[in-house]
């Protein structure tokens, strides 16, 4: 066996002891660089790092140009300002600038030099790499000739050499060539101008600089970029946010408008010294409640100790300067909410101002075009209730018997705005006022039942019951037969079926013509003169005939015979001619919050209103749009209407007509 060799004494060494600490370095320069070039995948950021450059450089103009060479495109940027600073021999320091990525030239700076500067990681040039292949960088610093320098995404050298062309004064140009096919749609001229507005918005305000963009591809335009503009009411409330033991915040909160169609939803950013950082506060976890995700809030709050993402320059670390700032903004939200809370209110009463007469406008015209004399609309007293029910069904136990009057202060609010002229030929210049007597109308019309389920004729009523219609124009109106429990008799109906209800009209003569159609229905059509004349209806239901002589008049009269198998009733109305149409009113809606309640819509007779329920899932659907909303509860009036003038009758009928309404106000709305 071999012996394993003993160490002599002078070989001997102690046991290496690992250092307790040691530094941690790049393994691979190379692999380090592309890590950060290729996190700033954002092309149209690239192109604010390099626009502040410029601002750094203490550059008044800038222009970007973005144009086509031998087929390919390219995007410039120009600036007057410093240049690259020189080194010992007098030319551009391009050797720093490409060998120190992440040591920043500005690094050099005091704190006077530094004053407006931002850049500091020396990692914003790389950032071409996501916008083209090859970045040349024109410098000229003072009284020193032009010098270029030369750099290739995707390459770990670099080139310098004398500029051979000419430039007037100070300044670099920064050219990208081959500008990516895939990101060229994403740097337009307005695309450019309205990133750089927002990204760089306090910086433009501060440093009074001045960017023009020259896009000379088709179309070619030019165009200046100008800082952002909230276009709200600013809350001047809150302007230095305090922030313990940090710099305030400046803050500029605005009350935003309404936004256009397709605009993205208004939102509160986050700027560090005049740079965007987050393009909306309510993103943040510490955020995302109101009154920041309201979408009623924009502006800027700039904080300087935001420790800012040096890669992306997106986003920053949430430090202990980031929870001062979060328990800092904390401090105002019940201002801001506070502040919602009475702009709602406010807009909520001018959109209902808008909103009424925009409605008013399209039912008007409506009007028009529906069938002359058949639909009633509401007088301007506000005393003309729906004959439907308080939920809107035909006759429902909330129905408001005629005569539910407003105030006369609700009456003149409910009448501002909404007279109609009078006009040749309007169909819906006749109107009628229901009596509040409750010997004319019933307290409550009937739910309609089958038709085998109704007993023998008990009494008639005319819808209206006092039929008023302008000299020249024609009223349509209708006789309603029930039987002793108050259900509505239908032609055919009842324990001798087959036997129709026979009517058989009279008219005082006078100031009006009598137009009898079948059905119980007749057209009042007036004379030249104004008057007065008594409409009667006898109705026959089912046997031979048998003395006819009502007993009593009006609304609601009837005369039962003994026990002969055919049965009769009459009822009597007034008919007043009137020199001119009777004023209409438009009853303004009355938003009730109502959650778990059925009904969309019902009518408030009391009021003159039409009551509409704002905690419904369908009104919730169309409120934050203006012309879904308007649709919606142009719709609920339409039904209302139709129930107004035609709730007696079968539900198909009451479909058909709300078919006929709702097809005609699809034109207006």
């Amino acid at each position: 066996m071999l012996e394993a060799p003993q160490p002599t004494q002078g070989s001997r060494r102690p046991p290496r002891r690992p250092k307790p600490r040691s530094r941690l370095k790049i393994g691979d320069e190379w692999t380090a660089i592309q890590i950060i070039a290729r996190s700033q995948a954002n092309p149209q950021k690239a192109v604010a790092e390099l626009v502040e450059n410029c601002i750094d450089a203490g550059a008044k103009h800038v222009s970007i140009i973005r144009g086509r060479r031998r087929g390919r495109v390219f995007l410039r940027i120009s600036d007057d300002g410093r240049g690259v600073p020189l080194n010992e021999e007098g030319l551009p320091d391009f050797d720093y600038v490409a060998t120190h990525i992440c040591d920043s030239l500005k690094r050099r700076l005091d704190e006077r030099q530094r004053g407006g500067v931002q850049g500091e990681f020396g990692i914003g040039l790389l950032g071409f790499w996501s916008i083209g292949r090859e970045l040349e960088m024109v410098s000229q610093t003072g009284e020193a000739p032009p010098h270029m320098m030369i750099l290739r995404s995707g390459s770990r050298t670099y080139e310098r050499r004398r500029y051979l062309g000419g430039r007037a004064g100070s300044g670099v140009d920064v050219t990208i060539h081959e500008v990516h096919r895939e990101v060229q749609s994403r740097l337009t001229a307005e695309r450019l101008q309205r990133y750089l507005g927002e990204e760089l918005r306090e910086r433009i305000r501060r440093q009074g600089v001045t960017i023009v963009l020259d896009d000379r591809l088709p179309p070619s335009k030019k165009l200046e970029v100008r800082p952002a503009v909230f276009r709200g009411e600013r809350i001047v409330e809150i302007g230095g946010i305090p922030v313990a033991d940090h710099p305030p915040v400046r803050a500029e909160i605005y009350l935003a408008s309404e936004s256009p169609t397709g605009a993205e939803r208004p939102a509160v950013a986050l700027y560090r010294l005049g740079t965007r950082v987050c393009q909306d506060i309510a993103a943040l976890p510490e955020f995302a409640r109101e009154p920041w995700r309201s979408g009623r809030l924009e502006g800027a709050l700039d904080y300087a100790d935001f420790r800012v993402a040096p890669a992306s320059r997106e986003g920053f670390t949430p430090d202990a300067a980031y929870h001062a700032f979060v328990e800092a903004v904390r401090g105002v939200e019940p201002i801001l909410l506070e502040r919602l809370r009475r702009e709602e209110e406010a807009r909520a009463e001018q959109a209902g101002r808008s909103l009424v007469r925009e409605l008013q406008s399209a039912f008007a015209r409506l009007l028009k075009d529906l069938p002359a004399g058949d639909y009633e609309w509401f007088g301007a007293d506000g005393r003309r209730p729906f004959a439907g029910g308080g939920e809107g069904r035909p006759g429902g136990p909330d129905a408001v018997p005629g005569g539910g009057g407003a105030t006369p202060d609700e009456s003149e609010r409910a009448a501002e705005g909404a007279e109609t002229p009078r006009e040749p030929g309007d169909a819906t210049s006749g109107t009628a006022a229901d009596e509040a007597s409750g010997d004319e109308e019933p307290e409550a019309e009937p739910i309609l039942q089958p038709a085998l389920l109704t007993g023998p004729l008990d009494r008639v009523v005319i819808r209206p019951a006092i039929v008023r219609v302008a000299v020249g124009r024609r009223r349509r109106l209708a006789a309603i037969a029930f039987d002793a429990a108050g259900v509505v008799i239908q032609s055919g109906s009842g324990p001798g079926i087959g036997r129709d209800l026979e009517y058989a009209w009279t008219l005082s003569t006078g100031v009006a013509s009598l137009i009898v159609e079948p059905g119980g229905r007749a057209v009042v059509e007036a004379g030249s003169r104004p008057g007065r004349a008594m409409l009667a209806v006898r109705v026959r239901h089912g046997g031979a005939d048998s003395p006819a002589g009502p007993d009593a008049s009006g609304d609601g009269a009837r005369r039962k015979t003994e026990d002969e198998p055919g049965r009769e009733a009459t009822a009597e109305a007034e008919v007043l001619v009137e020199a001119e149409a009777a004023r209409r009113a438009f009853p303004l809606p009355v938003f009730v919050h109502a959650p778990g309640e059925a009904w969309r819509s019902r009518w408030n007779g009391a009021m003159g209103k039409l009551e509409v329920n704002s905690a419904h899932s369908d009104y919730q659907v169309v409120r934050p749009h203006p012309a879904r909303r308007r649709r919606y509860l142009g719709r609920l009036y339409a039904k209302e209407l139709v129930l107004h003038n035609f709730g007696h009758e079968p539900p198909s009928a009451v479909l058909e007509r709300l078919l006929e309404v709702l097809t005609r106000l699809d034109e207006h709305l």
